[in-house]
């Protein structure tokens, strides 16, 4: 059975904006802190710290996990504390961690990945990614 990865790319993103993202939204700025990579262009009005949700390839199979799916990248002010960044990746990782009952073509999603503090230059911005991956069950 074919993975039809719009509906696992919504259920991702869904997943931290409806009720059940509540803890992880409640350590953003707000309502709007939390939004695809398409609009990290327009941060004009969205405040800190931000939650940037990315579709990524899936480009190979090892050992039964996918390579990533999706990131999320957490983004504080550069002189916040990153702390902050590893308590967003912690809730993201409880939030992904209680989908097992999520099965898409016979398998679940998971955080594979929680990366270190790093600096954006461009953005000016301290940030954090998480990757969520899929594991093909049986």
């Amino acid at each position: 059975m074919p993975i039809d990865y719009a509906a696992v790319y919504s259920a991702l993103y869904t997943r931290v904006t409806d009720s059940d993202g509540a803890a992880v939204r409640a350590l953003l700025g707000g309502t709007t802190s939390v939004f695809p990579r398409a609009e990290l262009n327009s941060l004009s009005g969205r405040v800190l710290p931000y939650l940037v949700f990315a579709e990524g390839g899936v480009t190979g199979e090892s050992e039964g996990m996918r390579d990533v799916l999706a990131s999320w990248w957490a983004y504080i002010a550069h002189t916040g504390n990153p702390r902050r960044l590893y308590q967003i990746a912690s809730e993201l990782d409880e939030l992904y961690g209680s989908m097992s009952a999520l099965a898409i073509a016979g398998g679940r999603l998971g955080v594979t990945y929680i990366g270190r503090p790093f600096y954006d230059a461009a953005l000016g911005l301290q940030g954090l990614e998480v990757r969520i991956g899929y594991r093909r069950l049986g």
